[in-house]
This record gives structure tokens, sequence and C-alpha cells, in this order.
């Protein structure tokens, strides 16, 4: 008998398609029509656990009788419902309102708990939300009927009769390969769960997608037909087949108009950003393409209170001398104008000059500039990975701030890694910005011999080049901190 080794994708691949950011088509506006756009509060609910004792009563898989909990979760209060019988979690998030239900069997299924039909998946997305008041009939999300620009999904549901176009799919993969017998080492995967990806936005004719992690809806099944699917497979929804999690980030939140702002151009955005990416990865060929229009919300752990136009990039690649191509992961800028007469708080790092080399050896001193925008300002330094220097700080009128750091220092391929600072900054309005350099540590190579010694005779191989920081060489003999003998040139006999 041949045994079999399962490797479920789905805890991988839920993540990208229920917390990760929801890239659906937006408008690619002409660049000559942004002029002005609305820039909106982005209200939420009071979340606590009557509000989870409320879902659960929605989501019967969970149930009002779900023992609660709370902890605190990036800083701010979440909430949970967990019913121990059947095996599933409810999670709200104080910072946003917004939730996150799931089976916890459904997410590690290694084998079908039932037959899985991508249009039937998209059908039963559409009742679901219907069915609970999550949605209108016109797709006007709750909490937005009163709204001059209502938050709502991309089609409208009607009577979930035609749903094509109503989400995007994405089916979710176990692989199973034999540990044993004639097909070892073959691999082969099966359809264990559908996810469907609801996009949600503003607009009527022109619709304009809200995305991000917390601008989406998303639901996964792992069965989509009630008569067959077994008894075992839990759904949070009676009134639905296979509903294993769903996700909402965007649950309770609703669009409150400010004002319009005048924006740059979609390519103004894109040249300043291939200018960035020339800056970071210079002699290196560079495709940036065209951006698109997006309204962008944080993921529901993490507070936010405006929502303002940015433009999207995705598929950025960046060729380096060597012939290695680099993919960018997809980012976003505000399109919103800064400075006088601007939206939000104008943000420079003056030193040190992007594209400067940094001793590796010796704190950097960053300094930087903020203005205009609402004061207070709460600041934050960052490497390129989203690593924190140090602590946020507050600013309490326009002025400098600065801070003194050492840089970490990664050698690949004999060549030192870009470093990327970034200067981040939150106004008093809970507009953000921020300003970025990279920066590349000064090594060179120094020739650094090898020394064995074989059959008991001193001998010498050829040396080597090593990569040294600069700081580290004296004149005429190389000598590293803490090594009490200096390194010798050429070859040394023992």
């Amino acid at each position: 008998m041949n045994r079999v080794a399962r490797y479920p994708l789905l805890p991988i691949l839920l993540i990208i398609g229920l917390i990760g950011i929801a890239m659906w088509p937006a408008l690619p506006a002409p660049a000559q029509s942004l002029e002005r756009l609305p820039v909106f509060r982005l209200t939420k609910i009071t979340a606590g656990n009557d509000t989870t004792l409320q879902l659960g009563g929605v989501l019967e898989g969970i149930g009002r009788a779900a023992t609660a909990a709370d902890d605190t979760f990036n800083g701010k209060p979440r909430f949970l419902r967990l019913n121990e019988q059947n095996r599933t979690v409810l999670t709200q998030y104080a910072a946003s309102g917004g939730f996150f239900a799931h089976a916890i069997d459904g997410l590690n299924l290694a084998e079908p708990a039932g037959p899985v039909d991508e249009e039937a998946a998209k059908r039963l997305a559409c009742q679901f939300l219907l069915g609970n008041n999550f949605t209108r009939r016109d797709g006007v999300l709750a909490g937005n009927e009163s709204s001059n620009y209502p938050a709502r999904t991309r089609a409208a549901p009607g009577t979930c009769d035609s749903t094509k176009d109503f989400g995007r799919t994405t089916l979710i993969r176990a692989a199973q390969a034999p540990v044993s017998g004639a097909g070892l080492g073959q691999v082969s995967e099966t359809v264990v769960g559908v996810v469907v990806e609801v996009p949600i936005g503003f607009g009527g004719d022109q619709f304009v997608a809200i995305g991000g992690a917390g601008g989406h809806i998303s639901l996964l099944f792992t069965a989509t037909d009630a008569t067959i699917a077994p008894a075992a497979n839990v759904s949070l929804d009676n009134a639905v087949p296979g509903l294993a999690a769903v996700a909402m980030p965007f649950f309770g939140r609703s669009l409150e108009f400010l004002d319009t702002v005048p924006v740059r151009s979609l390519a103004a955005a894109r040249s300043d950003v291939e200018a960035q990416v020339r800056a970071a990865y210079p002699d290196s060929v560079i495709n940036v393409p065209n951006p698109v229009l997006m309204y962008m919300v944080d993921d529901a752990s993490r507070e936010q209170t405006v929502l303002e136009p940015e433009a999207v990039f995705d598929d950025i690649t960046v060729t380096l001398p060597n012939g290695e191509v680099i993919a960018l992961r997809s980012f976003s800028v505000p399109l919103a104008a800064t400075g006088s007469g601007g939206f939000g708080p104008s943000v420079a790092i003056t030193g040190p000059a992007s594209g400067s080399l940094f001793n590796a050896a010796s704190p950097v001193n960053l300094t930087g500039t903020i203005g205009d925008g609402a004061a207070p300002y709460t600041y934050e330094w960052l490497l390129g990975d989203g690593t924190l220097i140090g602590d946020p700080a507050t600013l309490n009128a326009p002025g400098t701030v600065s801070r003194s750091v050492t840089l970490p220092v990664v050698v690949r391929e004999n060549s030192p890694d870009v470093v990327t600072i970034i200067l981040r900054v939150t106004d008093n309005n809970g507009v953000q910005r921020e300003a970025s350099v990279a920066l590349t540590p000064d090594f060179s190579f120094t020739y650094i011999p090898v020394i064995t010694r074989a059959s008991g005779s001193p001998a010498a191989i050829s040396g080597v080049e090593l990569p040294i920081p600069s700081a580290w060489k004296e004149t005429g003999t190389t000598r590293q901190p803490g090594r009490a003998a200096p390194i010798c040139r050429g070859s040394c006999q023992m």
C-alpha cells in the first residue's frame, strides 16, 4: 500500500485570499482628468462584546452562546467569540469594527469536504451577504444608506440569480505526495475550497475601487452543494453550505465627505515613482506599468480615519546589471498635493542624500523636515521592510527631526544590498505621508590570504577577496576591530 503525505496549502492561500490586498480593476482615469478628487472621513462602529454577540447571532456557526474573550492586538482591543463545540472563532477589531470569522477545521483540509463549484460559490456569497443584511439588493453596504458616497459592491446582488461578475474566485488546493511505492516523488493537487473576493468601492457609472487589506469582502467555501456536503462540514451560516471563513474588514464603516483636494496626475505619480526606483537601483533596467486610481484601507487591526485617492502600482520589475530580475511588491502613493493649499503634511529626508554611501561600522545621522498639514505630528523612522527604527515620536509644530542609528548590512553575491530608510508622518487629521532614501553600505574588497598547514609543514595558498567595511581599514596593515593581530597581505608563511 502506498502511503501518501498531504500538505495543506490552505493556510497560506487563505492569507492571500482573505487578508491580502484585493487588487480589483479600478478606474484608470486619463491623467489630465484628475484635477480634484474627494477625500473622506472614514467612520467606524464601536466594537465590543455586544457587537460580537450580535454577530454571533447572525453567524449560526458561531452562535450567541459562544464564549466571549478579549485581548490587545497592534495596541488596540480586539474581541472574540469562541465556540468550542463547532471549533469556530469570531474576531472583531476595535481599531476598525471589521471582523473575521472562521471554522478552525475548515482552514486545514487535506481532502475535499464536498464538491466545489466556482459559480455556485459566487451565488452563495451573494445569498449570504444579502440574506444577513450585510448589503442591499442595489449593493450598498450596511451603514452606508445615508452617505452621499455610499460604499457598495461592484456588482449589485439583485436576487443573486446572475452572479457572473459578483466576485473573483481563487481555488484552494492541497498537495499530496506518496512517500513510498511506485508513485514516490509524484505530487498531485486536490481542490479543497474556493475563495470569493467581492470588490467594494463607491460611485455610479464610474466605479472607484476601495482596496487594500481592509477594502474587500472575502468568503471561503469548502463545499458548495448542500445535498452532498457531509454533516461534519460546519458552516458559519445555516443558509449556505460550506462557509468556512468570512473576512469583512470594512464592516460597519462608511465614507463621510470632507472636501475635494487638488491631485497630481497618474502620469506624474508614475514619473516620480520611476525616478525613485532608478535612484535605488542605478544602472538597472526599470519597468513601471501605469498605476490605477484606488482608495486604500489598512487592515482591520489598524486605525485609519482618512480615506484619500492613491495611485496603486503593481508588477514593477527591475533588471539588475547581472541580469537578475527583481519584482517589487505592490504599493501605493498618495495623489493629493501637499504643501500650502494641499492636503496633509509635507515630509522630506534632508540627510543623508538618497544614493549616498554610509559607514557600516558607525551610526548614521538621519535628519528630516515636517511641515504643513495639521500639527501636532506623529512620526516614525523605518527600514524598507517596515522594521521600526526606535519608537514613534511627536512633533508639536513644523520643524526638523533627527535620529542616530546603526543601519543593518546585508551582502549578497559579493555586493551589499541597498538599505531603504523611511520617515513616515501622520498629522492631527490622520493624513499620512512619508519620504524615503536609498543608502548603500560603503564596502570595498580587500585581499586576505587563507593560511593552511599540510603534513606538518608550513604552507600558503592563494588569497581570496572578502568585503571589508572601509572604516575597518588602516594604512599599511589591515586590522579589524577586536582583532589582536594584523591580517597580512600577499602570501604568508607560518
